[in-house]
């Protein structure tokens, strides 16, 4: 037991400083490098990078020097105007939550099922599972001392309810 647990732990650590030394590999062996700084925030290159492709998706066009530093400008305004507003307490007024709210729901709405459409297949499948029957053993009873013509009749019945479809 002592050796299998040593050999897991072993698995372990090996498989962590591969994976170490992977991401540093990725990253170059470098640090995150920020762009800007706003209010303790920082901004790292990664992340603007991201940003960028993400909102010029589709057009390369848009890759030139003019149109990152515009949008760098665009994106540096934007965190100010953010750092403002939560200094000023604007993200904890009532007409900002329910605009934000409103965000999430309409963001929301792609990923989440229409629920007319759930609600008639439940209705659906609920129906269909009470026609449905499933019995792996039918008991008729009979009394022990029953003639040959009542355990017929048994029989017959257990045929009627199992069903010709199912024979």
């Amino acid at each position: 037991m002592l050796k299998l647990f040593s050999a897991m732990l072993l698995w372990v650590a090996i498989i962590t400083l591969c994976e170490a030394q992977r991401k540093d590999k990725k990253q170059g062996g470098k640090k995150e490098e920020i762009i800007f700084s706003v209010g303790g925030n920082s901004v790292s290159t990664e992340e603007f990078v991201y940003l960028y492709r993400k909102n010029h998706q589709n057009r390369p066009d848009e890759f030139t020097a003019a149109k990152i530093e515009e949008y760098l400008k665009l994106f540096t305004d934007f965190k100010l105007k953010v750092r403002e507003a939560v200094q000023r307490g604007m993200d904890t007024t009532a007409a900002f939550k329910k605009e934000y709210n409103s965000y999430r729901a309409e963001l929301r709405k792609p990923y989440l099922p229409d629920n007319s459409l759930t609600d008639s297949l439940i209705r659906l499948t609920y129906n269909r599972m009470r026609e449905e029957l499933r019995a792996s053993h039918l008991l008729i009873a009979v009394k022990a001392d029953a003639t040959p013509s009542d355990t017929l009749e048994a029989y017959k019945k257990a045929m009627t309810i199992r069903g010709p479809h199912l024979s």
